[in-house]
C-alpha cells in the first residue's frame, strides 16, 4: 500500500483524483494534514510525511517556489512530489528542474 500525505487548506481529494491515484500507485492510504497553515521550510513537509511514500500538495496551498525546489532536490527529499490540478481533476509531478508533467 502506498501512503500519501495530502497537505491541504481543508479541501478534500476529489473522487476523480482518488481514482487516478489508485490507478497510478495501486492501493493507497490518504493521510490528510490540515493543521499546517503556513509552510516556510521544506523540512516541515518532509517531517509531516516521514511515514509516507508520496507528498501531495493541494493546488490552493500557495507554496513559495523555493520550497518546491527544495522538495524536489534528491539530496533533501527522495519522495514523489505531486500537486493537485483542479482543471483536469488530476495530478502533476514536480521535478528538480521545476518542470512538471501531467502525471495522472
Amino acid at each position: 500500500m502506498t501512503r500519501i500525505l495530502w497537505l491541504t487548506d481543508g479541501k478534500n481529494i476529489t473522487k476523480s483524483q482518488l481514482k487516478k491515484l489508485k490507478r497510478h500507485y495501486g492501493k493507497v492510504e490518504i493521510i490528510q494534514k490540515e493543521e499546517i497553515k503556513q509552510i516556510f521550510d521544506y523540512k516541515i513537509i518532509v517531517e509531516a510525511g516521514k511515514n509516507c511514500e508520496v507528498l501531495a500538495l493541494s493546488e490552493s496551498l500557495h507554496m513559495q517556489i523555493d520550497i518546491i525546489w527544495d522538495l524536489t532536490d534528491p539530496s533533501k527529499n527522495k519522495k514523489d512530489i505531486i500537486q493537485a490540478c483542479s482543471k483536469t481533476h488530476g495530478w502533476r509531478k514536480w521535478f528538480h528542474s521545476l518542470s512538471c508533467e501531467q502525471l495522472l
